[in-house]
């Protein structure tokens, strides 16, 4: 059996976890990291009452309980990239950004150099070594639950030690263990949204680290200014509602014009979910291809998204080319593509443009 630090945020999928490691005989470890200073609203992930309850959970479960304060590193590396995408007019996802930096690199590293063999946590995702060498990423069982797609950025080294006990699991299932056997979290809700932004109101949190920049909404089929912006930060691609445009026209907005500090609407049919550039890329359970090689697949454009028949070519070992000929997502410039063979993730980048 092996010595493992289990991430735990008070909620009931990684106290499931725990309570299922230490009846596989493992040697754990809970611990809690302390992302956001200054949150105490019950259900945000570093809320006392959320931390007090992970520390419950380990009690009951007879294991040491420590708590991490990251909030340092969190600021620099994920609060801070979020408003610098949103300044740069892209729509970046914090939660793949802090799998990457904060749990898989910051929190890993510091267990093993305290002599952890194993990180676990509650995500639905199921790690295994492949027939090819490399360590494979693949979906959990529970279709409404996984989470492999917000784990792409993970290396192969870090795969090598890491856990996921509830890849094999649907939440129905993992609510019943916790309710059994009377773990503190069993009824806990799920946490929601982006946890730095414990009310929801992201272009509230932007407006206080952003300056206000007005410019036009341009109709460019009509060649015409239709409205006004009241800074690019405040909108996205495919966005509708918002954007103050009269008349009967459906507009969508089709891309943000940074040079120019326009949003740019048209219909629908305008809005990019056929072609993207992906920059970034990691290649999680396939080897790395080299330039001009073809890569087909099953792609996922966003967090819980229907998944589209994709074909990528590789441009260089940093990017690629994909084009979805039948995807009706917007592809949206900052968040992340991932394509999959069946229920393994092959390899994922970010979105850096699109266009149909």
């Amino acid at each position: 059996m092996a010595r493992v630090a289990i991430a735990m945020s008070g909620g009931v999928d990684s106290a499931v976890a725990a309570f299922l490691l230490t009846q596989q005989g493992h040697d754990v470890i809970g611990v809690t990291m302390k992302l956001v200073e200054g949150q105490d609203e019950d259900g945000t992930c570093c809320s006392w009452k959320t931390i007090n309850r992970a520390k419950s959970t380990c009690h009951k479960l007879g294991i040491p309980h420590y708590v991490f304060n990251f909030s340092r590193q969190f600021e620099d590396i994920v609060v801070q990239d979020f408003c610098n995408n949103y300044r740069n007019a892209m729509t970046p996802n914090p939660c793949l950004r802090c799998n990457q930096h904060i749990k898989f690199d910051a929190l890993l590293s510091k267990v093993l150099a305290c002599g952890v063999d194993y990180i676990a946590t509650g995500h639905y995702a199921i790690v295994e070594e492949g027939n090819n060498g490399r360590m494979w990423l693949r979906r959990g069982v529970d279709d409404k639950k996984n989470q492999s797609y917000t784990l792409y950025e993970t290396s192969q080294e870090q795969l090598r030690h890491v856990i996921f006990p509830l890849g094999g699991l649907t939440k129905p299932e993992v609510r019943k263990i916790a309710e059994k056997n009377g773990l503190p979290s069993a009824s806990a809700s799920d946490s929601m949204g982006i946890c730095f932004i414990p009310n929801g109101n992201y272009r509230e949190f932007l407006g206080d680290s952003i300056d206000a920049n007005p410019g036009d909404i341009y109709y460019a089929a009509e060649d015409r200014v239709v409205a006004k912006h009241n800074g690019l930060h405040n909108y996205t691609i495919g966005q509708r509602s918002g954007l103050g445009c009269v008349g009967s026209l459906k507009l969508y907005i089709t891309h943000l014009d940074t040079e120019n500090n326009r949003v740019l609407v048209g219909p629908r049919i305008d809005i990019p979910t056929r072609k993207c550039i992906l920059s970034n890329l990691n290649w999680v359970s396939h080897e790395p291809l080299s330039t001009g090689e073809i890569l087909n697949g099953m792609a996922e454009a966003g967090y819980g998204a229907k998944p589209y028949s994709a074909t990528m070519e590789i441009l260089n070992d940093n990017k690629a080319e994909v084009f979805l000929p039948n995807n009706s997502r917007c592809l949206t410039p900052g968040q992340s593509l991932v394509l999959y063979d069946k229920d393994i993730i092959l390899v994922g980048g970010i979105i850096e443009k699109s266009w149909n």
